[in-house]
């Protein structure tokens, strides 16, 4: 059996006002009393939206009294207002047909009022609660637009982005979610990865560019056309930068544009890619976010291939080594 743990609002301070249509969050909400937290049991890492028979919790109050035990559903999820232009995703958590709390996948303001949008039911994965996670740009990351450069947390479906092969293309879709600082502090392959400097290949950022290790940077040298059949690559930014560890209780937040093919975009000065529904990184996705993501693609909107091959990390590591002993011309900025 694997165990899985995850925090809730308790519906105690979080509940649907059917006079206004909206979820009302206690503006006495307190974050050490108002939380339950989910302990899981079950023999598969499969979520089962109406529960599988070993699907099973207890769920403890934040001075470790059990207040519901059994099995564990998600009969819904709804899409929330965020006051901004955004959607909040909320889960409504039942164990043993008793309703006890909501899972969000952002911090919520207490004393708000979110306006309910529409929801639905679904069965995904427990990744989606214990991480809440996938690779992308950090907020304040500049995007080329046709409005000029934009903060990625500032754009939006219909928003034009510089592409690098197909001129300004529309984001079809403009996804966020954070990571919070318990799964931060246990596993580094969320901490945000630092490219604030020239590198071989890619060019000079115009700021330090932060984007999670998954995240893929185009790369041009003659060299890869030995073994790829194309002088520009995709490479992982983990073999590219550093690693920075978040600040104890800080949190990350990660944000993704989609297009109606895998594009090559431009952030803050380098060339990297848009979101591919067609490989593991769209897999991992939390569920929520993948059903409107392909929502946003259409039936039959499944990226076939990458826009260009993609490099090992091994491959992009040698290709370092050989360029910082011998550096070459093409080292210069992408144009």
């Amino acid at each position: 059996m694997a165990t899985f743990e995850f925090y809730i609002y308790s519906n105690t301070v979080l509940g649907y006002n059917s006079g206004t249509n909206a979820f009302d969050f206690d503006i006495d909400y307190v974050h050490w009393e108002d939380r339950f937290r989910v302990v899981v049991n079950d023999d598969d890492s499969a979520f089962d939206s109406t529960g599988d028979g070993n699907q099973t919790a207890v769920v403890y109050d934040m001075d470790g009294n059990v207040v519901q035990s059994g099995l564990l559903t998600t009969p819904f999820y709804g899409e929330l207002d965020d006051g901004s232009g955004g959607v909040i995703y909320l889960d409504r958590i039942e164990v043993n047909g008793v309703h006890v709390g909501y899972m969000s996948d952002m911090t919520l303001t207490p004393g708000t009022s979110y306006p309910y949008l529409g929801g639905a039911t679904w069965t995904g994965a427990y990744s989606y609660y214990e991480e809440n996670s996938v690779p992308c740009f950090a907020p304040e990351t500049p995007i080329a637009t046709s409005r000029g450069h934009v903060p990625v947390a500032d754009l939006r479906a219909g928003d034009l982005v510089l592409t690098r092969d197909n001129g300004f293309q529309p984001v079809l879709w403009a996804g966020r979610w954070r990571v919070p600082p318990r799964v931060l502090a246990d596993d580094p392959r969320h901490w945000p990865v630092v490219i604030d400097r020239a590198l071989p290949g890619a060019g000079c950022p115009t700021g330090a560019l932060r984007l999670s290790a998954q995240h893929q940077v185009l790369l041009r040298d003659p060299w890869f056309e030995l073994t790829t059949g194309s002088t520009e690559v995709l490479t992982l930014a983990g073999a590219l930068g550093r690693a920075v560890a978040p600040a104890p209780g800080q949190e990350v937040i990660w944000h993704h544009l989609l297009f109606a093919r895998h594009e090559i975009i431009q952030a803050a000065g380098l060339w990297v890619e848009s979101l591919f529904s067609g490989g593991s990184l769209f897999a991992d996705l939390p569920p929520i976010l993948r059903l409107r993501a392909q929502a946003a693609l259409g039936v039959d909107g499944c990226h076939q291939q990458t826009a260009r091959p993609c490099l090992k990390r091994w491959e992009a590591e040698v290709f370092l080594r050989l360029r910082a002993s011998a550096p070459q011309p093409d080292a210069a900025r992408v144009a």
